[in-house]
């Protein structure tokens, strides 16, 4: 439970069948192990009364809590193009080589001219050319897509901000992912997703929107048949 000025209150489970009152206020967590959820019932009560000091009371202070907002705040489970995926899929391989590339032109500068540092940046540049490539074919074909997804529920969002089109996981007859499969390829985790549904629609979304892992969370039970693509790459 959420009160408007970042305070909140929840209930979890505990150790041998009990279970554990967290409360939230400003920026500190304090915490009560109950027996029961009848227990839950007075802390409730200071929480509707509004009485934050009879709960901090109730309870011990957690220590060494970094940003416990995280930890009360709903997700939405809205996701769309975001800084946060183009930096998962920006953790290319090719960072590795850029490194073995610094490292090794630190001792041929002492025998070459400076001019080896564009060399190497040169080379890491058209080493990782593709995955750039991948970046902006995804970013620009899912730039204005918003997909609202749960794995708890049926039902499902995907289209725009200004259209968002309902469907329901019962009516999908596939989901298909292209990607490449060489788990050493510079882009292996550049992935298209194509979803069919019974009236005839089919949504395409990338790994910039919702990573893989994600994406086999959220449509548990499914098989998803992997389409081999050496560059699977938005067409047109």
């Amino acid at each position: 439970m959420e009160e408007n000025q970042d305070i909140y209150l929840k209930i979890g489970l505990y150790f041998s069948g009990k279970f554990v009152v967290y409360f939230l206020y400003q920026g500190k967590v304090y915490e009560k192990p109950i027996a029961n959820l009848e227990d839950f019932t007075p802390y409730l009560q200071h929480f509707f009364d509004q009485n934050w000091e009879a709960l901090q009371k109730v309870g011990d202070k957690m220590s060494f809590v970094f940003n416990p907002y995280t930890s009360f705040r709903t997700h939405p489970f809205r996701y769309s193009v975001h800084w946060r995926g183009m930096v998962r899929l920006s953790r290319m391989p090719g960072i590795f080589t850029l490194v073995i590339f610094l490292l090794f032109s630190i001792p041929l500068s002492l025998l070459y001219p400076p001019s080896i540092h564009l060399y190497n940046l040169v080379s890491w540049t058209l080493l990782n050319l593709g995955n750039f490539v991948l970046l902006a074919n995804y970013y620009r074909a899912d730039l204005r897509k918003v997909l609202i997804l749960s794995k708890g529920q049926d039902t499902f969002w995907f289209g725009t901000d200004e259209q968002l089109v309902t469907y329901s996981k019962k009516d999908i007859l596939y989901i298909k992912a292209y990607q490449n499969t060489e788990y050493r390829s510079l882009w292996h985790s550049y992935s298209i997703y194509e979803i069919g549904f019974s009236n005839g629609d089919v949504l395409y979304f990338s790994t910039l929107l919702l990573s893989e892992s994600d994406v086999q969370n959220k449509f548990e039970g499914w098989d998803i048949e992997i389409v081999s693509r050496y560059f699977p790459r938005y067409a047109g």
